[in-house]
C-alpha cells in the first residue's frame, strides 16, 4: 500500500510539474490535440427533441449485443426531467424510439443523474435521483436542492420491462445523486458512487460536496453505506466519481473537482484517487493534469484505462480522450479531440457530459450532450438558454 501510495503520488506530481497547471500552456497542448483529432469518427443522434434538452447519458453494454442508454429529457434550462431508455442493436450508428422509465406528471419534483448497468447475472439495473426543490438555473443548485429519494428499477429481459422503481437509503448522507454507474466485483458485490452532502438544508450551502459508495451484497436489493471516496473539509468539491477495478483489483475514480466560493469548472483539473482493498479506504485525491469537466473512465480489454472529458476552458473546446496505460500516470498533451464544440457561455457551467463504453469489436462508443444547430448560447443569468440533443461518437483508440 505504502509503495502503491507514493508511486501514485510521484506521478501525479510529475504530471503537475510537466502541466505547470498553467492553462495557456494547456491551451497550446489541447490545439495540438485538436490537429491530432482521429480520421475516422462516426457520429449519430441518440435523441433529440423539438423543445427540451437530453442530458446525463450513462451507457452500457447488454449480453444480447445491445448498447443501452439512459439520459434525462428535460425543459431547456431545467435540472430536472424524465428519465428514458434506449437501445441500439447495431453499435450506436441507429437509435430506437426511447421509454420512459422514471418520470411522473409532477411539475414541482423530477428525475437526474440516471445510470445503468447490466450485472453478470442479466439483470438490468438502473438508478435515479428524484429531486423535489431545486433551485433551478443557478450556479449553486446542488446547494439548494433536496431528493425524496435514490430510485432503482430492474429489468430482467435486456430493458424491454422494468420492476416497479424501489427507494435506498443513502445515510449518513441527507441528499445525494449518482456520479457514475454501479460496478460490479468479482463475487458479486455492487458499489454504487453517489455524491452530495451530510448536513440539513440549512447548513448545506457551505459545505463541500463529496463522492462516497455504498454497497449491495444481494444483487441490488439492499444498499449499505461503504465508504467516503473523497471529501475535503475546506472548500473543494469531489463530485461525479467515476470508477473502475483494474486487472490487478485496484479501484480506480475519477473525481470532478471545484472551489465551493467559485463553482466554476475552470477552476481546477480533474482529481483521481486509488484504493486497494475494494473500496474501503481511498489515497488521498491529487490531480491528473488533465484539464476540463465530467470526466468518465472506461477499463478497456488490454487493460489500458481510457479518460473520456469535456473540456471547454480554452480556444477548440470539445469532447476528448486520453489513454494511461496503468490507469494512474496521465500524458494531457496526447488527448485527441473527440467531437469539437461551440464555446460555453461564459457563466455556463454545463458541457459535454461524455460517458463511454467499449463496444465487442473493442471500439469505443461515447455519448455527449450537443447544443442543436441553430440555438444561441444567450445567457439570461448563468446556465446557456440552449436546447442540446444526446449524440454518440463511435471511434477507435
Amino acid at each position: 500500500m505504502q509503495s502503491s501510495r507514493r508511486q501514485f503520488f510521484l506521478s501525479t506530481v510529475g504530471l503537475a510539474t510537466t502541466a505547470g497547471f498553467d492553462r495557456n500552456s494547456d491551451r497550446s497542448q489541447s490545439d495540438s490535440a485538436q490537429e491530432a483529432a482521429p480520421r475516422a469518427v462516426d457520429y449519430s443522434t441518440v435523441h433529440r427533441h423539438t423543445f427540451r434538452s437530453c442530458r446525463d447519458a450513462s451507457l452500457a453494454r447488454l449480453q444480447n449485443g445491445d448498447v443501452a442508454a439512459v439520459f434525462q429529457l428535460c425543459h431547456t434550462g431545467h435540472r430536472t426531467g424524465s428519465i428514458l431508455f434506449s437501445r441500439s442493436s447495431d453499435d450506436g450508428a441507429s437509435w430506437k424510439q426511447p421509454q420512459t422509465i422514471f418520470g411522473d406528471s409532477e411539475t414541482q419534483r423530477g428525475y437526474g443523474a440516471a445510470t445503468i448497468i447490466q450485472l453478470s447475472t442479466g439483470v438490468v439495473l438502473s438508478c435515479a435521483a428524484k429531486f423535489r426543490f431545486l433551485l433551478e438555473r443557478g450556479p449553486s443548485w446542488k446547494r439548494g436542492c433536496e431528493i425524496e429519494g435514490i430510485y432503482f428499477r430492474k429489468s430482467a429481459d435486456n430493458g424491454h420491462s422494468w420492476s416497479q422503481a424501489s427507494k435506498i437509503d443513502i445515510a449518513p448522507f441527507q441528499t445525494a445523486w449518482p456520479g457514475a454507474s454501479v460496478l460490479e466485483l468479482p463475487g458479486g458485490r455492487l458499489l454504487l458512487p453517489l455524491c452530495g452532502h451530510r448536513e440539513d438544508r440549512y447548513k448545506r450551502t457551505a459545505e463541500p460536496i463529496s463522492s462516497f459508495l455504498l454497497r449491495s451484497d444481494d444483487s441490488g436489493a439492499s444498499w449499505a453505506f461503504h465508504s467516503i471516496v473523497a471529501r475535503d473539509s475546506g472548500s473543494r468539491d469531489y463530485e461525479a466519481s467515476s470508477i473502475v477495478r483494474a486487472g490487478d483489483g485496484r479501484l480506480m475514480a475519477m473525481l470532478r473537482s471545484a472551489c465551493v466560493a467559485t463553482q466554476n469548472p475552470q477552476d481546477g483539473c480533474i482529481y483521481q484517487t486509488i484504493s486497494e482493498d475494494g473500496g474501503l479506504n481511498w489515497l488521498r485525491p491529487a490531480p491528473t493534469g488533465i484539464w476540463g469537466s465530467f470526466a468518465d473512465i472506461t477499463s478497456l480489454d488490454d487493460g489500458r484505462v481510457l479518460c473520456t472529458f469535456a473540456c471547454p476552458i480554452d480556444s477548440s473546446p470539445g469532447i476528448r480522450r486520453c489513454i494511461s496505460h496503468d490507469g494512474t500516470s496521465w500524458s494531457p498533451e496526447d488527448a485527441v479531440q473527440v467531437r469539437s464544440m461551440p464555446a460555453p457561455s461564459p457563466g455556463g457551467r454545463d458541457f459535454g457530459c461524455p460517458r463511454s463504453v467499449q463496444l465487442k469489436d473493442g471500439a469505443i462508443l461515447t455519448a455527449y450532450e450537443a447544443v442543436c444547430e441553430g440555438e444561441s448560447r444567450d445567457t439570461l443569468d448563468v446556465e446557456p438558454e440552449a436546447t442540446f440533443a444526446l449524440e454518440c461518437a463511435r471511434y477507435s483508440v
